[in-house]
């Protein structure tokens, strides 16, 4: 008897100050959603619903109005909402925020419009009921009959940032889990339903795109950057002093926005991606007048553009690149209050914190980010509309580790304290998962969110409930990796092709944990795909160490892979799904960039310049790696190419989008003692060509991306790219072992070469 009501009583204190939403699995609550909610507030309450379902199995009823008798949840910024808080300051939510508020009788969960109650409800899933959104894929939703909430809770929060992107594979491609993880950046695609996003026209680069040098250059070369004395459109810059310029540049943004179907937030107005700025006298004296800064000089121009944008569309933002040659901040001009100025970081040292970088300027790593934070302030100070692009990923390598997880915060907090409004987090948007992308991608969320939050915390919370019991091992790797960076002063750039700054201890100690993790999750498919997942990437990076390193680890008796070609055969095809047996959730690569070279196979005639079967290889067109398929590479269905499908490019661009990895190629001809190979490529065009016939056409390379260098390089010119295929012979190339080589087809964005370029295939003939 004393037993019983000893449990009675711990149970009183249990409940004591708590509503009961669900009891043994039935409903003791209902959802209430009023008749003026919006769409986003009713998908909210939805949401609210589904997920107390699925975390106790009862059905909380939606109601437009209380039935009274039961404890109530409102959700939405509805008059119902704002009677029961009669006095709040709903302008204090602006951008994004969110209110939960509960006492004995119900609990509030609303936000700022459009979004806002979505937001509110899905923090309220997973701060009070312990909801995890980790992966579009994965999510933990804790069983239990009995579904209580507090009293007493009063939380609101205004996130710092008003645009908040993380672009990586997963938060792109899955807009509803953009939502679950408060993104709303321009490339999360989300419906107005769903809460909308914030558009932008144009992304970024857009001046030539907005005069296109094909359609303007010969009848206005001065529009067009003076370099060494000759005007060029092709991949330099606009020249910013010429007032018919500018009055045309303003024209056609004017134009974009009347025939938009959908007025968007706000346009870009960028530089292109190169250093070719206008060196005329003239563009030289404004950037002096501007302190010497190239920047000034943009802001010239676009100052006058945002003028002419205000007048007819006074609610759209003008937004420009503080970028390369223009991150410095000018004097003697300021942008205009409907001008946003998105400033670049790409530069910097990301393996160590601004804000100690700033407390060690003199040191050599240091500099840049100690320069980049005195950009950083002058630009606070000029402008309330600072935006910041910062690239927290590897374009040289998007497979190996990139260990810059607790450098997030605190340059968040850093961009915070100097006033920007909206971030923009370049991650990987190829990749779905390798190298911890879910992991930063979900960490990097969450602190766009909250900057304040505990990272370290954040971090053992996903892995754990991700890979679960092989959580430490993979927090070990983590951990071991960013303590290397720190000690070894490594300055981690967004360039880095290979791991040569982890010693080899460090290796060995990454790889006995990787083991252990493995060991920990055996008999559960799910988390050892995970935990298999991320020690393959982890292995890229010892396969592009050199041979003493390679070897020293694998003595080690470390690697569950222990010999290059058998880990390039599993890694292959874990990659792409060429075995069933190790498909993965959400799928690893669509960009295939870096991948390892598969086996190459002859599909055409054997060259007339071979001298036997032996003594040749091709790259087949269907056997190319596309990149950016739609907007520059597509394949076409052509019954004249070898294999009926030819790699196709469209001429509007500059971009490697044409590929294929040749390491496992070059190497197989070196063993057989092949010293160079002539390479041949067999192509037509597609469309006229009103270029003249000494025009460049296209270039093809053989890049080396852990040297970032290019061994070959030739171009083709537009005369001898025909409308029917016609073989051209490129030159010759060293044959050697590489680490990792492709070939890259590339054009450049000119209509005058006809409309796409049409690869059949290429081929390499061996000599000795």
């Amino acid at each position: 008897m004393k037993i019983i009501l000893i449990f009675a009583l711990l149970c009183m204190c249990v409940c004591a100050g708590a509503a009961v939403l669900t009891k043994n699995g039935r409903a003791a609550a209902e959802i209430i959603c009023a008749s003026d909610a919006t769409a986003p507030e009713k998908n909210a309450a939805l949401e609210l619903q589904k997920y107390i379902r699925k975390i106790s199995g009862a059905d909380l009823p939606v109601t437009e109005a209380a039935s009274g008798g039961v404890y109530g949840i409102y959700v939405g910024q509805t008059e119902a909402v704002k009677g029961l808080m009669e006095g709040f300051d709903w302008q204090s939510l602006a951008g994004d925020g969110i209110l939960i508020r509960s006492d004995k009788n119900c609990l509030i969960l609303a936000g700022d419009r459009p979004r806002g109650a979505l937001y509110a409800v899905y923090t309220f899933l997973e701060d009070y009921l312990g909801v995890r959104f980790l992966t579009p894929f994965a999510e933990k939703v804790p069983e239990n009959k009995n579904v209580t909430v507090k009293d007493g809770i009063n939380y609101t929060h205004t996130p710092p940032f008003f645009s908040r992107e993380t672009y990586f594979n997963l938060n792109l491609k899955h807009p509803d889990f953009a939502v679950k993880r408060k993104s709303n950046g321009h490339h999360n695609d989300i419906s107005p339903e769903w809460g909308g996003h914030i558009s932008l026209w144009g992304f970024v680069h857009t001046m030539g795109r907005l005069l296109p040098g094909e359609k303007y250059f010969e009848s206005h070369p001065e529009w067009y950057s003076l370099i060494d004395g000759k005007r060029s459109a092709d991949n330099t810059q606009l020249c910013l002093s010429n007032d018919e310029c500018v009055k045309a540049l303003g024209d056609a943004v004017l134009e974009v926005l009347r025939t938009e179907k959908e007025t968007p937030a706000i346009i870009s107005v960028t530089q292109n991606d190169n250093d070719a700025y206008c060196r005329c006298e003239k563009c030289a004296a404004l950037a002096e007048k501007y302190g010497g800064a190239q920047s000034g000089l943009i802001l010239h121009a676009v100052n006058r553009v945002a003028d002419r944008v205000k007048e007819e569309f006074p609610g759209v933002k003008v937004e420009t690149l503080a970028y390369w040659y223009s991150v410095e901040a000018p004097k003697n001009i300021k942008p205009r209050d409907n001008v946003i100025v998105r400033l670049c970081n790409i530069r910097n040292n990301f393996g160590t914190p601004l804000y100690e970088s700033v407390k060690r300027p003199e040191e050599e790593n240091q500099k840049t980010n100690a320069g980049f934070v005195e950009s950083l302030k002058a630009w606070s100070l000029l402008t309330d509309n600072l935006f910041i692009w910062n690239y927290i990923v590897d374009f040289s390598n998007y497979y190996i580790i990139h260990p810059n997880f607790r450098c997030l915060k605190p340059d968040l907090k850093c961009f915070r304290e100097y006033h920007a409004r909206a971030i923009f987090e370049q991650g990987d948007y190829f990749n779905a998962d390798g190298c911890f992308n879910a992991l930063k991608g979900y960490l990097s969320a969450k602190l766009l969110w909250d900057p304040d939050i505990d990272d370290d915390a954040v971090i053992k919370d996903f892995l754990e409930n991700y890979y679960c019991a092989a959580a430490p091992y993979l927090y070990n790797v983590i951990d071991r990796c960013e303590k290397e960076v720190a000690k070894n002063d490594v300055y981690l750039r967004c360039y880095m092709a290979n791991l040569r700054w982890l010693p080899d201890e460090a290796f060995i100690y990454c790889f006995e944990n990787f083991n252990k993790a493995v060991a920990a999750v055996s008999g559960d498919e799910t988390l050892t795909k995970r935990v298999i997942n991320e020690l393959l990437f982890f292995q890229w990076g010892w396969y592009l160490q050199d041979e003493e390193s390679r070897n020293k680890i694998k003595d080690a008796g470390c690697l569950l892979w222990d010999d290059e070609e058998r880990y390039e055969s599993f890694f292959y095809d874990w990659a792409y799904g060429t075995d069933n047996r190790f498909s993965h959730e959400g799928g690893l690569f669509e960009h295939k960039k870096y991948a390892v070279s598969k086996s190459l196979k002859k599909r055409g005639p054997r060259p007339e310049e071979a001298a036997d079967d032996e003594s040749w290889f091709e790259i087949a067109g269907d056997d190319f790696d596309l990149q950016l398929t739609d907007r520059c590479s597509f394949w076409e269905d052509d019954p004249a190419a070898t294999t009926g499908k030819a790699a196709g490019l469209y001429y509007n661009s500059v971009e490697w989008a044409v590929q294929r990895g040749l390491e496992k190629a070059f190497g197989q001809a070196a063993a057989k003692g092949y010293k160079t190979a002539d390479i041949y490529i067999t192509l037509r065009r597609k469309g006229e060509l009103t270029a003249p016939a000494d025009a460049d056409g296209c270039t093809v390379i053989l890049y080396d991306p852990q040297k970032d260098e290019m061994p070959f390089s030739a171009i083709v010119r537009a005369g001898d790219i025909k409308d029917v295929y016609a073989t051209v012979k490129l030159g010759t190339a060293e044959i050697k072992k590489y680490k990792g080589v492709y070939l890259a087809v590339f054009p450049r964005p000119d209509s005058a070469l006809g409309e796409a370029l049409l690869t059949d295939r290429v081929y390499f003939v061996l000599r000795k």
